[in-house]
């Protein structure tokens, strides 16, 4: 079980790093193309 654990607690992490690395790459595209964050904005 503790090796179980240990697992599930790597997953969650490497997920949060890729959300975080997304949310950068993301966030500095809008900041490089400001007139297409209306664009995204309509999609969400």
């Amino acid at each position: 079980m503790a090796v179980f654990h240990k697992i599930v607690k790597l997953v969650k992490l490497v997920i949060l790093m890729i959300i975080h690395i997304y949310a950068k790459i993301s966030y500095n595209w809008t900041l490089k193309n400001p007139n297409e964050k209306r664009n995204i904005r309509v999609k969400i």
